[in-house]
């Protein structure tokens, strides 16, 4: 698929658009810790794998597998 370009013309057109604001929605299911890394936190929406939040409280770089 192609992209769009904008010309000179269509540039204060195209980004002055509005766009409705999402409805946020909270994170409801932790997700399990993995042994080995305390400080990896994660949360997601019930029954989903996504969106999800990732946090590491330590000071320490963390590699997280995962899809």
């Amino acid at each position: 698929m192609a992209l769009d370009s904008l010309s000179g013309a269509d540039i204060p057109e195209r980004l002055g658009r509005n766009v409705p604001a999402a409805p946020l929605t909270r994170l409801d299911e932790v997700i399990p810790k993995k042994p080995g890394q305390p400080a990896v936190n994660g949360w997601r929406r019930k029954g989903t794998e996504l969106p999800m939040l990732m946090t590491n409280s330590s000071d320490k770089e963390e590699h997280i597998p995962g899809r």
